[in-house]
């Protein structure tokens, strides 16, 4: 199989690899799995410039996050695999939505808001109360390539996966289709609403993933639709989890945030040091 060659030019160290390894190694302080060679890289680490500050031992000072959209990468290695990432991984993942029915679970609760239709005429398309947070994780990774270079077909592709998503959320903010649908109603919402976060109806987690979509897509493109139905959802979420109503922990563990948003009107959800953080977030 076909070798690949890199260099850490802050050592210069030379390293070869057999893909399929797990990419995430060029980043070991020593490269132990490295094989040292002579020969011409295909590329280089020149453009992770912070190098220094992944080697524990060698880092000086405190240690700041940098927004993914202040780096630029342009090496051939890392370009190849964005470019793909862009025209081709995010559009199957999406498919990948498409085909095992989560993006029309959105359209079918939409109904039932609307009152185009009733409980009961539509039955829910896939198998997982967590579904919904499948579609909002792939808006989000979209949203994170349109922050580096605008797409407009992706753009307007994802404005209507944004559309059918607040069709979908009932006038509370309350925002599961799978409950909307109630048809079948997964056995792990234990018949109500939040009854079985604690456990496995995963609600919290779905708004926790909607609110870093809503983010994503506000910083990407300008347009609060899905931001503001983030905050509708959290809303929602807060009048039922508080002193006086529900006082339990989510059964899925809490993430931490991937990219904590510098400028977002939403942060403080996410990241209390945001300047826009809202303290009933928090």
């Amino acid at each position: 199989m076909k070798l690949m060659k890199l260099k850490d030019d802050a050592t210069g160290m030379w390293c070869t690899f057999q893909p399929p390894n797990r990419t995430a190694k060029l980043l070991s302080f020593n490269f132990p799995w490295c094989e040292h060679s002579e020969l011409t890289p295909l590329t280089s680490l020149t453009s992770l410039e912070s190098m220094d500050s992944l080697r524990g031992s060698r880092a000086t000072g405190e240690i700041k996050p940098v927004p993914f959209t202040d780096v630029q990468v342009k090496d051939l290695f890392w370009t190849q695999r964005l470019n793909v990432m862009r025209g081709t991984t995010i559009r199957y993942a999406f498919q990948k939505c498409t085909d095992a029915g989560q993006l029309r679970n959105f359209e079918y609760a939409g109904k039932i808001v609307s009152g185009e239709a009733q409980v009961g005429q539509l039955t829910f398309q896939s198998g997982q109360p967590y579904d919904d947070a499948e579609v909002y994780k792939v808006l989000e990774g979209a949203a994170y390539l349109l922050s580096v270079q605008k797409d407009a077909s992706l753009e307007e592709y994802c404005d209507g996966v944004v559309d059918l998503i607040c069709s979908a959320q009932e006038p509370d903010g309350y925002l599961q289709t799978n409950f909307t649908i109630h048809n079948p109603l997964h056995p792990w919402y234990g018949g109500e609403k939040w009854k079985s976060d604690w456990n496995l109806s995963h609600e919290t987690f779905n708004v926790g993933e909607l609110i870093e979509a809503g983010i994503a897509y506000y910083q990407a493109t300008g347009k609060d639709k899905l931001l503001n139905c983030a905050r509708r959802a959290a809303d929602n979420m807060l009048s039922v989890f508080n002193e006086k109503g529900i006082r339990m922990a989510p059964g899925h563990a809490v993430e931490p945030p991937r990219q904590p948003p510098p400028r977002s009107p939403f942060g403080g959800v996410l990241h209390s040091r945001c300047p826009y953080a809202e303290s009933k977030f928090l």
